[in-house]
C-alpha cells in the first residue's frame, strides 16, 4: 500500500514498493530530466565518469561540475554536475555521452529510492518526467534493479549513510574542513589520498574503498 513520507529535501512524495506498477518509457527527443537539474554526485559517480572520460578527478571537477553545501545534510558540501540550462555531458545530438557510467540519480529516474534496513521504498518524479504514464506496465523494483547494479547501489548506500553520520555531528562547516572534505571525498586521484592511504596502511585496499575507510576516519573529527 502506498504511503506519505517526506523526503530530506521537505518535500512530500508517495512510497511505492517493490511490487507498485510503473509504467514508463524513456523519450529519447525528450531529456527534460537532463536540464537544470541538482545531481549531486557520489565518489563512486565521479570515479565512474572519470573513467569513461579518461579524467582524473581535479580535472573532472574542475570542468563538470560545481559546489554546494547540501541543507539536507548539515550543510556538508556536495558535488554535483552543472545542469544550469542542458547538462554538460551532452553530445551534439543531445544524447548523454556518458550513458553507460551515468550517476545513480540517471540511472534510477524517474524512480527516486529510500533505501530501508531490509527492503527499499521508492517514488516517482512526476512532475519532471513526460515518459511517465507511456510505454509497458513493471514493477518499480524490477525497472530500479535493471537501471542501477549492485555494486552501484552498495556504494551509493554507504556514501548516503556516511553524510547522514556527518550531518547528525553537526560539524562545522570551516574552510580548511571543506577543503579536507573535497580532498578526500571528491578529489580523491590526488596526494591527500595518497598521504592517508600511507599513513593507515591501506596500501592495499582498491581505491574507492580506501576513500570511504579515510572519510570515516579523518571527517568524524572535525577540522
Amino acid at each position: 500500500m502506498a504511503e506519505p513520507f517526506s523526503l530530506r529535501s521537505g518535500a512530500e512524495v508517495i512510497l511505492k514498493f517493490d511490487h507498485n506498477k510503473l509504467k514508463f518509457t524513456c523519450l529519447k527527443e525528450c531529456t527534460s530530466c537532463c536540464h537544470d537539474h541538482k545531481i549531486p554526485l557520489s565518489p563512486y559517480d565521479i570515479q565512474s565518469l572519470c573513467k569513461q572520460l579518461g579524467l582524473k578527478t581535479d580535472a573532472f571537477i574542475e570542468k563538470y561540475t560545481y559546489f554546494s553545501q547540501d541543507t539536507e545534510f548539515q550543510n556538508t558540501l556536495s558535488c554535483n554536475l552543472k545542469l544550469s540550462g542542458p547538462c554538460t555531458l551532452l553530445n551534439d545530438d543531445g544524447l548523454c555521452s556518458v550513458y553507460d557510467s551515468r550517476p545513480f540519480l540517471c540511472r534510477s529516474y524517474p524512480v527516486g529510492v529510500v533505501f530501508g534496513k531490509e527492503k527499499n521504498s521508492y517514488y516517482l518524479h512526476e512532475k519532471t518526467c513526460p515518459g511517465l504514464g507511456c510505454g509497458k506496465k513493471m514493477n518499480i523494483g524490477d525497472y530500479y534493479r535493471a537501471s542501477v547494479s549492485e555494486e552501484h547501489e552498495a556504494y551509493h548506500r554507504k556514501w548516503m549513510v556516511f553524510r547522514d553520520v556527518l550531518a547528525k555531528l553537526e560539524i562545522p562547516q570551516t574552510e580548511a574542513y571543506q577543503k579536507r572534505f573535497i580532498n578526500i571525498c571528491y578529489n580523491f586521484d590526488g596526494p591527500v589520498v595518497d598521504s592517508y592511504i600511507e599513513r593507515f596502511g591501506l596500501q592495499g585496499m582498491e581505491r574507492l574503498d580506501a576513500v570511504y575507510k579515510i572519510a570515516s576516519l579523518v571527517l568524524k573529527k572535525g577540522a
